[in-house]
């Protein structure tokens, strides 16, 4: 039913009619709802997009692939979409009727991601050059974040980098974010390094944590010294671990490549080593609670440095425009019995068991006749709904 669905931009609107009746029709069989039950009521209760947002999702996301891979041939058809009138002509068809590219385009204006910057998945670095980067996530294995105390994390930390680091420059790194604003810190005593700046909007907090230690390598870069070999103190596992193997599928390989080989021009040319290490964060380390601060303090910044957003994040923002968009559709349906308990789409928890079928009727406001006549046995209201039994009648206020 979603097979090719990045095409639809086309369909006659009577044509994908046919779709979402298929689609209530499933959504019944699944809850045992009743043929009276709104298709939106049954969406949000199964936590299923209605198809016509799957559709715009899937065209979206589909331009994402395209715009991160210049050799993939469908960018030509981005490139000059069939416009309204054009396809009208050529194709005799219906002006309401319009091109998957035109539609595709509509739609980045409705959710303003047209000019943002994003990455290309070509490698602008041969990675054959490039050798991966020391990398130390002892502390993962032997400490539990959840488990163990902060004085235990904090102790072990400091144990381990007093022991295995005794002579090496510290710097450690941090990325913060609130919101959709998002930053980055640089903190080091030992190379007099404080940092503190602000990074595209959206993006994640992995890139966050990886641009700091890019820029963080770029500064010793720029100090021009051979003071020592550095250990790089960061309290994000999942950049840890990307900097360890190359060749393993990750979220943002242009950074990692960036570090990468930044860590190599210091170690040819000015026989620096570079060492990443993982340590737990929010546990009391000094150096760490300072990055963190600077991360914070770049939250406020207005000044916004412009990096690239990969395909997840883009991916990202698109999940929540759509799911805004479906919100809004909700809120249209506030006289539902549904909507009053739940207003939210991603709030719903329940069962659609055989033995959950009665609850979930009630909860869809179906009714066993068609009386709205109907009155409350205790106070004598009408009409009877379940609002009014759960929580209003005089008896349960009294009790």
């Amino acid at each position: 039913m979603t097979y090719g669905q990045e095409v639809y931009g086309q369909t006659h609107k009577n044509k994908t009619k046919r779709l979402d009746q298929i689609q209530a029709a499933s959504l019944r069989c699944l809850t045992g709802a009743n043929k009276a039950t709104r298709w939106a009521t049954l969406q949000v209760a199964t936590k299923i997009e209605p198809l016509h947002l799957r559709r715009k999702k899937a065209r979206l996301n589909y331009w994402t692939r395209t715009k991160i891979n210049p050799t993939n041939p469908a960018k030509e058809v981005y490139r000059n979409p069939i416009t309204q009138t054009s396809s009208a002509k050529i194709r005799n068809l219906s002006p309401a009727r319009t091109s998957a590219a035109w539609q595709t385009f509509k739609d980045l204006q409705d959710i303003n991601i047209k000019e943002i910057d994003i990455i290309s998945r070509t490698p602008t670095i041969p990675p054959w050059t490039l050798q991966p980067i020391n990398t130390d996530i002892c502390l993962s294995t032997t400490l539990e974040k959840k488990a163990d105390t902060s004085e235990k994390l904090r102790t072990t930390a400091l144990e381990h980098i007093e022991n295995i680091y005794p002579n090496h420059l510290k710097i450690y790194t941090d990325g913060s974010k609130k919101e959709d604003a998002v930053s980055i810190g640089i903190h080091s005593k030992d190379l007099n390094i404080e940092i503190s700046k602000r990074i595209t909007n959206n993006s994640s907090i992995t890139t966050a944590e990886l641009i700091a230690i890019r820029e963080g390598l770029q500064e010793v870069k720029n100090k021009g010294s051979n003071q020592g070999n550095i250990v790089i103190l960061s309290d994000s596992l999942s950049a840890t671990t990307s900097l360890r193997n190359l060749e393993e599928k990750h979220s943002r390989p242009d950074i990692t490549e960036e570090i990468t080989h930044i860590a190599q021009e210091l170690k040819e040319q000015r026989q620096i080593e570079i060492t990443m290490c993982w340590i737990p964060s929010h546990c009391d380390i000094k150096g760490n609670e300072m990055a963190d601060q600077r991360a914070k303090e770049g939250l406020e910044n207005e000044n916004i440095i412009n990096t690239k957003l990969g395909k997840k994040e883009i991916q990202s923002i698109i999940n929540g425009k759509i799911k805004e968009e479906w919100q809004e559709e909700w809120d249209k349906c506030k006289s539902t019995q549904f909507y009053k308990i739940f207003p939210t789409i991603g709030s719903v928890k329940i069962k659609f068991t055989e033995d959950d079928t009665i609850i979930n009727r009630a909860r869809f406001g179906s009714l066993l006749k068609k009386d709205t006549k109907l009155k409350c046995e205790f106070c004598g209201i009408q009409p009877l709904r379940l609002e009014h039994i759960s929580w209003k009648t005089e008896k349960n206020t009294q009790e």
